[in-house]
C-alpha cells in the first residue's frame, strides 16, 4: 500500500498562490490631465461660491438682528418712537377684531392705547394668540383651549378687577348692557402725530435707491439683491423696521447703528485700497 511518505510529501506543502496578471495602466494624455485640471477648477470656484453665499447669508441674519428692539420687538420700554407707532398700528387692528370677536368691549374700552397697564397686557395677550394660531403647524392639540384658559381670560380679568379703565365712558347699547364702541380713530391719530413730533420723517424706496446712485447714501448690501439694504445717509444709518406698516427707512439708534457699522466695516476690511 502506497504510504503519503511515498508521493513525496503531497499534502504537506502550502498551495501556491494563483498567478496575478501584471498590468500597466495606460499612459493618460495631456488633454485628460487638462480635462481632469478644468473640472478640479471649477469645482472649486463653485464650493467658494457656496461659502462667499453662506457667509453673505450669515452677515444678512447679524444685520437682521442688528436691526431688532434690544428687548424684542414686543418690549414697549426699548422701543423708538418708529416701532412704537408700528406695534401700536399692529395692535389696534388686533385689539379691535378680539373685543367684537370674544365681545368684551365692555371690558376693553376704546382709549385703551391710553393706559399704560392695558397696553401691556394686550401685548402679551397679542403674542399669545399668534404663537397659537399662527406661528404653529395645524394640528391636533389643546394649545387654542390652553390660550383661553391660560392667558385670555385671565387677562380679561385683571383689566376688569384692576378698573384701570374704570373712569372711562362707553355708550349703552339697547340690548346689551355695556356696548364700546371701537378705537376713537381720531384720538388714535392725534396720539400717533404726538409721537412722530420732534423726530425726521422716514424715506420711502424711490428716495433712498436715488440717494444710493447719487453716491450720497453707502448701503450695507448690495441693493440690487437686497432693496431694503439699511444704509449710511445723512450721518446716520437707515433702516426698515422689521414691523413697519409702510416699509419707510428710518434712522436707527445708537445701538443699532453701532452694530450696523461694525457689520459694514467687517464687510469691507479685506476690500482693496
Amino acid at each position: 500500500m502506497t504510504s503519503r511518505d511515498d508521493l513525496g510529501g503531497w499534502g504537506n506543502d502550502p498551495v501556491p498562490p494563483p498567478r496575478q496578471e501584471v498590468t500597466t495602466p495606460p499612459a493618460t494624455d495631456a488633454a485628460e490631465v487638462e480635462r481632469i485640471a478644468v473640472e478640479l477648477v471649477a469645482n472649486t470656484h463653485e464650493a467658494l461660491g457656496r461659502l462667499e453665499s453662506v457667509e453673505q447669508s450669515l452677515n444678512e441674519i447679524d444685520a437682521m438682528l442688528a436691526e431688532r428692539p434690544a428687548g424684542g420687538s414686543w418690549c414697549w420700554r426699548y422701543l423708538d418712537a418708529y416701532e412704537r407707532v408700528a406695534l401700536f398700528t399692529e395692535l389696534r387692528e388686533w385689539v379691535d377684531w378680539m373685543s367684537d370677536r370674544y365681545d368684551v368691549r365692555s371690558i376693553i374700552r376704546p382709549c385703551w392705547f391710553q393706559h399704560g397697564p392695558v397696553v401691556e397686557e394686550l401685548t402679551g395677550l397679542y403674542v399669545a394668540w399668534r404663537a397659537t394660531f399662527v406661528e404653529v403647524p395645524r394640528a391636533y392639540s389643546d394649545v387654542v383651549v390652553a390660550f383661553h384658559d391660560r392667558w385670555f381670560w385671565p387677562v380679561m380679568r385683571r383689566v376688569r378687577e384692576w378698573q384701570w379703565m374704570a373712569n372711562c365712558n362707553g355708550v349703552v347699547h339697547k340690548d346689551r348692557s355695556i356696548d364700546m364702541p371701537a378705537t376713537n380713530g381720531d384720538d388714535f391719530t392725534r396720539h400717533l402725530h404726538e409721537a412722530m413730533e420732534g423726530i425726521t420723517p422716514g424715506e420711502d424706496a424711490d428716495a433712498v435707491h436715488a440717494a444710493i446712485e447719487a453716491g450720497e447714501a453707502t448701503p450695507l448690501r448690495n441693493p440690487a439683491k437686497d432693496p431694503t439694504t439699511p444704509v449710511f445717509w445723512r450721518g446716520a444709518w437707515w433702516a426698515v423696521l422689521a414691523n413697519s406698516p409702510d416699509g419707510l427707512w428710518v434712522p436707527r439708534p445708537q445701538r443699532v447703528a453701532a452694530k450696523l457699522q461694525a457689520l459694514y466695516d467687517e464687510s469691507h476690511r479685506q476690500e482693496p485700497s
